[in-house]
């Protein structure tokens, strides 16, 4: 049986307006500002979740959350999407691969797709 792994992210063209869809291939074509650590309430919290798509989730930003939430739920997306800064083509990394790898043995639940979990290695 061969592997079906993604040479590249193919979703649904729906109404996104943060992405594009060309020939099977999803692309950036804007982005909002950055979550900084900031930007994030000093009180803490049962539950924290973490679904970012378009590379608006720092590293410091999740372990932050980490820090103030009992239980955090994360969608690897935010994770392990990466994008081109000349045309914004999205690409996906292996978890291991990113600044996020570290902080994955703190992380209640994570979230990802099938095609998605290729990526992983838990």
């Amino acid at each position: 049986m061969t592997s079906s792994r993604p040479s590249h992210l193919v979703v649904q063209p729906l109404s996104f307006p943060m992405f594009s869809m060309e020939y099977g291939v999803l692309k950036r074509v804007c982005a909002c500002d950055l979550i900084r650590p900031s930007d994030l309430p000093a009180t803490k919290s049962n539950f924290g979740m973490t679904v970012g798509v378009g590379g608006e989730i720092l590293p410091a930003t999740l372990k932050r959350m980490i820090e103030r939430c009992d239980a955090i739920f994360v969608d690897i997306q935010a994770l392990i999407r990466i994008f081109d800064s000349v045309d914004g083509t999205v690409k996906l990394v292996k978890l291991e691969e990113t600044d996020f790898y570290s902080l994955l043995s703190r992380i209640g639940v994570l979230k990802a797709l099938s095609e998605e979990a290729a990526f992983m290695d838990v």
